[in-house]
């Protein structure tokens, strides 16, 4: 899960990987190689991405290992996008 405008300080990044270790990674497109790891290899399933941009949208996507340096990683999760909000505004409504 990624948070959608939720927080003016950070987008919150979340996976439901068993494994022990996770590494975030964001991108401007769903795509694979436009993805730059914005963690290290972490046991949390939580990242809070404090360097995005207010009102940007970001795509993130996760690998997940059983080993502190990463070998043998899993295949990158689907791409989730998310966004930090800007300072003062609501979040985003569906008004029809």
């Amino acid at each position: 899960t990624v948070s959608q405008g939720s927080y003016t300080d950070k987008v919150r990044v979340g996976c439901a990987s068993s494994a022990s270790y996770k590494r975030f990674f964001r991108g401007t497109s769903s795509s694979e190689s436009s993805m730059t790891a914005v963690s290290g290899w972490i046991t949390s399933n939580v990242y809070d991405d404090y360097n995005a941009t207010a009102g940007q949208t970001y795509f993130y996507r996760v690998l997940a290992s059983n080993s502190s340096n990463g070998s043998n990683p899993s295949a990158y999760s689907v791409a989730v996008s998310g966004y930090r909000a800007s300072s003062g505004t609501s979040t985003p409504s569906n008004d029809n």
